[in-house]
């Protein structure tokens, strides 16, 4: 779902702006996913049971 609403997002500012999907500047893109609560970073906390980092 997070990928959805991140595409759906720079789509729809990239037509307001006028501009190919792949011009649009990253902050502003950025900032409209933040006010609309979208998580951009997933926590570094370790899953239960992984050996990774051991």
């Amino acid at each position: 779902m997070i990928l959805g609403q991140s595409a759906g997002t720079a789509a729809v500012l990239a037509i307001d702006e006028g501009v190919a999907v792949q011009d649009l500047p990253y902050e502003k893109l950025k900032a409209k996913l933040i006010k609309d609560v979208q998580h951009l970073h997933i926590p570094a906390t370790p899953i239960s049971g992984s050996t990774e980092g051991t």
